[in-house]
């Protein structure tokens, strides 16, 4: 048995903010929030590394002005953990998600139901390389005007390689798509919004002392649409430090 409990209180604040009052709708401040998470699993083993469980996730978001959002997540899983040699392991879980909004959309249901995903597998196929997959799917709230939500589904492959026992290249491939769940009228579209996201990149890695790094990352990501004035491409580079005490 497995019980899990948090509570984030999310406060965005700066010259844009705007004001606390629930009538005053400010740039920033509609992102105000508590998040409350709860998750009950149970299961046992099947197998000498293999693992099943049930499980059950209720998600609340009480926003402090944007009311809209307000909302409670359901979702109930089946899930396995495996453990399949000394160089994999994996869990993975599949089941249904429902979000209730407590405010129902001008344009649309205030209900969303839909397969629920979540997991991963980790990879070494050799002593210096590490590989890392993930998959999803699940809904998200959202800022565009007139939508409510959106699911995202999406695939993520991460790639370590130690060079020398100081420096690491990196490898990153991401797609995702997330579908608005409210129609849209407008640019040349009727319908529901969907995106596409491309993210592709790498890095290097540096261990300059056991609790000190630095790395230099690039990614390019690609938005494509069926709203055609929201697709873009971008370039990111980034270089930071790292410290752990």
């Amino acid at each position: 048995m497995k019980a899990q409990f948090k509570s984030i209180r999310w406060q965005f604040t700066g010259p844009l903010a705007g004001s606390r009052d629930p009538n005053s709708m400010g740039d920033i401040n509609t992102r105000n929030r508590q998040e409350s998470y709860s998750s009950l699993a149970l299961g046992g083993r099947v197998a000498q590394k293999t693992y099943l469980f049930v499980q059950g996730l209720f998600q609340r978001e009480h926003y402090e002005v944007n009311k809209d959002l307000d909302s409670a997540i359901y979702t109930g899983a089946l899930g396995v953990i495996w453990e399949g040699t000394a160089k994999s392991a994996g869990e993975f879980s599949v089941g249904w998600q429902t979000r209730n909004m407590d405010r129902a959309s001008t344009r649309g249901s205030g209900a969303s139901s839909g397969l629920y995903m979540n997991g991963g597998m980790q990879w070494k196929p050799q002593e210096q390389t590490h590989l890392n997959w993930n998959l999803y799917r699940r809904t998200s709230e959202t800022v565009l005007a007139n939508t409510l939500y959106y699911t995202a589904t999406g695939t993520r492959l991460d790639m370590v390689h130690a060079v020398t026992r100081k420096w690491n290249v990196t490898a990153q491939v991401n797609y995702e798509r997330d579908t608005y769940s409210d129609q849209i009228f407008g640019d040349g579209t009727r319908g529901a919004r969907q995106d596409d996201y491309l993210t592709f990149g790498g890095g290097l890695w540096y261990q300059i002392q056991p609790w000190l790094g630095a790395r230099l990352t690039y990614l390019y990501t690609e938005r494509l649409s069926n709203v055609m004035s929201v697709q873009y491409n971008a370039n990111q580079t980034m270089a930071s430090i790292q410290a752990q005490f």
